[in-house]
């Protein structure tokens, strides 16, 4: 399963930076790889000279990324899951970084073409154009905001369920579970506003042909997350049915939710597309329309325009969008993100370091059992012990994971069992002996790496339960 889900985002990450990058080496308007061009340069050989070396550069450094990203997915199954993780990390910086890169580097170069050349019959503004008759309109272009609720109540069927709010209130994973597809929404509810609040754009002088572009746009997008939102609270009710129903379900059932959550993907890339060709023929039965040459404000890759109070602005290509950097919010919040994504790496990489390189341990501290792992450290007195046994048998059955880590090497966390119910589990595959502690709440699966001290451990707790009076089979 983990597998699959990493394959899938790993498809997804390919994909949408791929068929993102290579939309600016399509002619949009008369933007050609985010460079303004006069109406016939596009078809001069020194520019289709440039844009053909970036499409083959973008598709060697697609297959390139599609080629490496194959033995770093070998890691996962035959190596520790913090190593796999620190070099998927790496990777992703490298075919995004390298994308950006590539953009970038060719960009320049058609741009240089162009100041080479003098190709510009329009005018050189230092302003925004603006129409103002389509920007006072801009509110009523989206649908309305109201439409997500549908999605926030589909949300709260799940406490619905037989057992509902009991698995919710159960712990961090049950509450983390429900809070999730709230959460989810909120960002696709952000999203919406930020795409139908965003500036109009003036394409023409024809104001109602730019009502039309902005209408489309805005609208389009509107819709699509708004069915964005509405899939993934189906998406999530069924994966709550199947979690609260049995919890032990087929792995099929659960391949079946990612593929739900796909079509999100799709509606994405289907908008872009969609927005990206009707804009394209609305404008191509424009009789007026407006050359205005930005361009020396997207040198950097970012949006930089001091003349310009917006702090966002449509990207170049795709369906992007950029913070305007010569305002102190978009450099706040940019450096923000960078910051973030940053911190939460490092941290990601040091808890499952942690996770790998942090042996097992079990202590006897007066009449309490702590057993210390990283994250799951856990503390039972020896009077709720039931039953303890010493086994040469892996824990078997059915389970699923409440939280906790399902590595190659070991098990970690939090687990439920359909033969043991309620499982802490501190498991090294593959060694045995397994010292297997029942109390009155919870199983606990115990082992090491040295079988030698997991059997000193396991005389230690008997003796330990002996001398409380407690008569417990072997």
């Amino acid at each position: 399963m983990m597998t699959f889900i990493i394959l899938f985002c790993s498809i997804t990450i390919l994909a949408a930076c791929h068929f993102t990058y290579k939309s600016a080496a399509k002619l949009n308007g008369n933007l050609l790889l985010g460079v303004t061009l006069p109406k016939y340069e596009p078809e001069s050989p020194e520019v289709i000279e440039i844009v053909s070396a970036f499409r083959k550069a973008l598709n060697l450094h697609s297959t390139i990324g599609a080629a490496a990203h194959i033995p770093i997915l070998l890691v996962l199954w035959f190596s520790y899951i913090s190593v796999f993780l620190i070099l998927y990390m790496l990777w992703c910086v490298f075919y995004m970084g390298g994308c950006m890169y590539l953009y970038k580097k060719y960009f320049l170069k058609l741009y240089n073409l162009k100041k080479e050349k003098k190709w510009f019959n329009g005018e050189k503004l230092h302003i925004t154009v603006i129409d103002s008759q389509v920007s006072a309109a801009k509110d009523q272009m989206p649908l309305t905001a109201w439409w997500f609720l549908p999605a926030f109540l589909i949300c709260l069927i799940p406490l619905l369920f037989p057992g509902g709010l009991t698995f919710f209130r159960s712990g961090i994973g049950g509450s983390f579970l429900f809070l999730l597809p709230f959460l989810l929404k909120l960002l696709f509810l952000i999203l919406y506003y930020i795409f139908a609040k965003r500036r109009t754009i003036t394409y023409s002088n024809d104001t109602e042909l730019n009502m039309a572009c902005n209408k489309m746009t805005k609208r389009s997008w509107s819709i699509c997350w708004i069915l964005i939102a509405f899939i993934d609270s189906l998406s999530f009710l069924a994966l709550d049915w199947i979690l609260i129903s049995d919890g032990f379900q087929s792995t099929f059932l659960f391949t079946v939710y990612i593929l739900i959550q796909s079509l999100c993907i799709f509606i994405l890339l289907y908008s872009v597309s969609y927005i990206r060709k009707k804009r394209i023929y609305l404008l191509s039965a424009d009789k007026e329309p407006i050359m205005v040459d930005e361009d020396d404000y997207w040198i950097t890759g970012a949006y930089n325009n001091p003349n310009d109070h917006s702090l966002l602005a449509p990207s170049r290509y795709g369906s992007n969008i950029s913070f305007n950097m010569a305002h102190p919010a978009g450099r706040i919040i940019t450096g923000g993100l960078y910051i973030f994504t940053a911190v939460l790496c490092i941290w990601l990489s040091i808890v499952f370091l942690r996770f790998d390189f942090v042996p097992f341990d079990l202590q006897l501290n007066g009449d309490n059992v702590s057993i210390t792992a990283a994250e799951y450290d856990i503390q039972f007195p020896l009077s709720a012990v039931v039953d303890i046994q010493l086994t040469d048998q892996a824990p078997q059955g059915t389970y699923y994971k409440n939280n906790g880590v399902n590595a190659q090497q070991y098990f970690l966390g939090n687990f439920k069992y359909k033969e043991y119910g309620q499982c802490q589990m501190y498991y090294y595959r593959d060694y045995t002996p397994v010292i297997k502690i029942k109390t009155d709440q919870y199983t606990v699966f115990f082992n090491t790496k040295d079988s030698e001290k997991t059997e000193e451990i396991y005389r230690m707790l008997k003796e330990a339960v002996k001398s409380r009076q407690h008569v417990l089979p072997l």
